[in-house]
C-alpha cells in the first residue's frame, strides 16, 4: 500500500463519521454487493461504523474505498494492488471443520489452552470473529440522526503500543477470550481427550482481548508470515455470565499509572533505573523500587524521561544518562550523606534530578531542597504525572523562571 493501512482506515472512518445521508449509504451497499459481492451485513457494519475497519482485511478496505471514495484508491494502493483487487469478488477464507484445539477443561463451560496469532487471523479472514456489543466492557456511542449506534471503543494509543510490542517480539503472551454464543443454533462441539472439538459454529464472540486482536491484525496485514503465541480461553457463556466475567476482570486490583509504568521494561526510563540498580558502584543500587526502596521508581522514571530524553532515544542515550545519574547522585550523597540512609520524598526526587539535569553543583541542589516552600511541596506532592506544570514549580524553586 502507498499509505499505511491504519492511516487509510482512519481517513475513511473520519469521512464516514460525517455522513448522515441514508440513501447514499444504501446505494453504496448495493454497489458493494454488485461489484464485489460484499454482503450488506458487512458493508453496513463498516459504513455505519458499528465495526472498526481494522477488523477486516486489505481487500475489504480496497472495495470500500473504491465505492465510497474512488479518488482515494490511487492514493492508498499501488497499481499492482488496484489491478489485483479490482478483479476480485468477496469470498471469505474458509476454515476446515471440525476445529480441534488442545485445551484443558476449567469448568463445564470454560476451557484454556495455547494457540497463535496466525490461527486467530485465519478465523478473522473467515469472518468467524464477532465483536458482540452485548458483552463488551467499552463501547462508543454515536448518534446518526435519530439513531443510536454502538461501536467498538478503540484506544488507538493502546493498539499502537501493543502492535509495536508484537512487532519487536517483546509482548508477553496473555489470554484472548472467545465465547461460543449459547443461542447459536449452528454451534456443535464436544470435549474429549484434552481437545475441544468444534464441529460447526456461526462465529466466536471476542469478549476479552479486542485491542490485542487489533494489534495482531496490524502486524499480520503488513506481513502475512507474522505469528505469535497466545493463551486462548474459549467459553460457552450466556450474555449475563460474559458480563459478569468482564465485571470480575475489571475489579482486579489496579495499579496507579505511575506504578504501572515502572513495569514496562522497554521504557527508557526503566532501562536507566535497571542499570543503576544493577551497578555495584552506584551508592543506591537496588534502592530504586516501587516499595521498600529509597527512591520511588515510578516517580523517578517519569522525571528522568521528561528531562533527559527526546522522542527518539537510543541505547547510547540510555547508557550516557545512566552514567550521569550514577556519578552525580554518588557525588551528592557523599556531600550530604543523610540522603543515603532514608527514603526520598517526591519533591526531593524532582529537585535533585532536575538539578543534575541542569548541571548544578551539589551546594545549589541542597540549597533548593532547603529553600522549597511548604506550598511548593504541597503542589508537587499532588501531581501524579510529570507535566509542564510540574517542571514549572521545580524551576520556581531554583529561581529559573517558567518555560
Amino acid at each position: 500500500m502507498l499509505l499505511d493501512k491504519k492511516n487509510a482506515e482512519t481517513k475513511l472512518e473520519v469521512f464516514l463519521a460525517g455522513l448522515e445521508n441514508v440513501k447514499q449509504r444504501q446505494q453504496w451497499y448495493i454497489e458493494l454487493a454488485n461489484t464485489y459481492n460484499i454482503p450488506v451485513s458487512i458493508s453496513s457494519d463498516i459504513i455505519s461504523r458499528r465495526k472498526d475497519l481494522s477488523e477486516y482485511n486489505e481487500f475489504i478496505l480496497f472495495a470500500i474505498t473504491d465505492i465510497i471514495k474512488p479518488e482515494w484508491t490511487s492514493k492508498f494502493f499501488v497499481d499492482k494492488e488496484i489491478k489485483m483487487y479490482s478483479g476480485q469478488k468477496y469470498k471469505p477464507e474458509t476454515v476446515s471443520f471440525p476445529i480441534e484445539i488442545p485445551m484443558m477443561q476449567v469448568t463445564e463451560d470454560q476451557y484454556i489452552g495455547v494457540s497463535s496469532a496466525k490461527w486467530l487471523m485465519s478465523l478473522r479472514d473467515a469472518y468467524l470473529i464477532n465483536y458482540n456489543a452485548d458483552t463488551q466492557r467499552a463501547l462508543e456511542i454515536m448518534l446518526k440522526g435519530d439513531t443510536v449506534v454502538y461501536r467498538p471503543f478503540v484506544n488507538e494509543k493502546s493498539v499502537n503500543e501493543i502492535a509495536e510490542s508484537f512487532k519487536t517480539r517483546s509482548f508477553i503472551p496473555n489470554t484472548i477470550s472467545l465465547n461460543i454464543n449459547m443461542d447459536d443454533e449452528n454451534a456443535d462441539y464436544y470435549f474429549k481427550d484434552n481437545k475441544l472439538v468444534i464441529k460447526s459454529i456461526t462465529e466466536f464472540d471476542i469478549f476479552d482481548g479486542y485491542h490485542r486482536y487489533l494489534g495482531m491484525a496490524r502486524n499480520y496485514d503488513a506481513d502475512h508470515e507474522f505469528d505469535y503465541p497466545i493463551e486462548l480461553r474459549i467459553t460457552m457463556f450466556s450474555v449475563a455470565k460474559a458480563k459478569q466475567f468482564i465485571w470480575q476482570e475489571d475489579h482486579k486490583t489496579k495499579m496507579r499509572k505511575v506504578d504501572a509504568r515502572a513495569y514496562n521494561q522497554n521504557d527508557v526510563g526503566n532501562q536507566v533505573i535497571s542499570r543503576l540498580n544493577n551497578d555495584p558502584e552506584f551508592c543506591l543500587a537496588n534502592k530504586i523500587s516501587l516499595r521498600g526502596g529509597y527512591i520511588n521508581s515510578g516517580i523517578a522514571n517519569q522525571i528522568i524521561k521528561r528531562l533527559f530524553f527526546n522522542n527518539n532515544p537510543t541505547k547510547k542515550d540510555v547508557i550516557n544518562v545512566s552514567k550521569t545519574l550514577k556519578t552525580r547522585i554518588n557525588s551528592f550523597v557523599e556531600d550530604y550523606d543523610g540522603y543515603v540512609e532514608r527514603e526520598w520524598s517526591r519533591y526531593e526526587i524532582y529537585i535533585i534530578i532536575y538539578g543534575i539535569n541542569k548541571g548544578y553543583g551539589n551546594q545549589r541542589i541542597h540549597d533548593a531542597l532547603q529553600n522549597i516552600t511548604s506550598e511548593q511541596i504541597k503542589v508537587l506532592h499532588n501531581k501524579n504525572e510529570v507535566r509542564k506544570g510540574t517542571i514549572d514549580v521545580v524551576k520556581e524553586v531554583y529561581g529559573d523562571g517558567r518555560e
